[in-house]
């Protein structure tokens, strides 16, 4: 039997208490997000990637060096946030949802830390004799990483797509002049890996295969329904 207070709530169509869906509740959405966190930060940790600089010098930025990438923040914070900038505006073109948003983006975001440290990435980056020396992120400079792609994603909320496109622009050049490194470069360095290239094909020529086997499946299955059809007919 329903009281006084649930048929009423009912008629007003508000969720009676204990019957509020936890689908789109923060505090839940707020914790799925702090555990896929964590679970990054552990997998970092299990890669073999140290935690901190190994000079333990316990400053939140250093550009210097063998200090890249090993101290929360550098110079390369700043191709993080442009991250959260490109993920905001283009998650923002298949859902207005922003807490789906941000859940995606904590994704994108971790994924690419652990990907960013595995040999084959690192050794790309090696190649290229700006990156000679590099060996990878430290756990806390992957953090730093995360935590710069949200503000990136809060910056481009607060002033939209066309504001976001003039940051975009401004930053690359900026970085361009200041390390002469930046975002498009560091994409045209993966992108145009051999080994890269080669998974990429292999990838969207599996998709195709799949496609077109599936629509030749289709018309082999239509064709031997009509002929069943047909058959039973006679």
């Amino acid at each position: 039997m329903y009281d006084d207070f649930d048929i009423e709530m009912q008629i007003h169509n508000v969720p009676t208490k204990g019957k509020q869906t936890k689908k789109n509740d923060p505090s839940v959405v707020n914790e799925h997000m702090q555990i896929i966190f964590g679970l990054t930060v552990l997998l970092l940790l299990l890669m073999g990637r140290p935690f901190y600089c190994e000079t333990m010098d316990y400053v939140v930025w250093n550009d210097s060096g063998k200090h890249m990438s090993q101290h929360f923040l550098d110079p390369y914070s700043v191709t993080h946030i442009l991250h959260g900038l490109i993920t905001f505006n283009v998650i923002t073109i298949f859902t207005e949802s922003h807490t789906m948003s941000r859940c995606i983006t904590l994704v994108l975001a971790c994924v690419w830390e652990i990907v960013e440290n595995t040999s084959f990435v690192i050794e790309i980056y090696r190649k290229d004799a700006m990156h000679a020396g590099y060996f990878g992120d430290s756990v806390i400079n992957s953090i730093g990483d995360i935590v710069c792609c949200f503000v990136g994603w809060y910056i481009a909320k607060m002033i939209g797509v066309h504001k976001s496109i003039i940051l975009f622009i401004v930053c690359e050049c900026a970085l361009l002049i200041w390390i002469d490194d930046n975002l498009t470069k560091n994409a045209i360095t993966l992108l145009c890996t051999p080994q890269l290239v080669l998974l990429l094909f292999g990838i969207v020529w599996w998709y195709v295969r799949s496609y077109i086997e599936t629509i030749v499946w289709n018309k082999i299955s239509d064709c031997l329904k009509k002929l069943w059809d047909k058959l039973k007919e006679e």
